[in-house]
């Protein structure tokens, strides 16, 4: 039998990358309160209104924040 369910990926909106749960290896959550507890956990910084993987973010030490690396051409 299948049974359709609904499931939550986050995605990093810089680099278009899936976040995965480290212990598990999947991409699939139950929740977006579940997908952003495994983001802070692994380091995906929320910034405006846009989530960005740990590879996509530097840290600005003049403005003591984390912000989005520039796109590359």
């Amino acid at each position: 039998m299948f049974k359709k369910i609904t499931c939550y990926q986050l995605v990093c909106d810089r680099c278009g990358a899936l976040l995965e749960e480290p212990m598990e290896g999947g991409s699939a959550f139950v929740d977006e309160e579940s997908a952003e507890m495994c983001a802070n956990e692994a380091g995906w910084k929320y910034i405006g209104k846009n989530w960005y993987c740990q590879d996509c973010v530097e840290f600005n030490e003049d403005s003591d924040e984390y912000k989005p690396k520039p796109k590359e051409k």
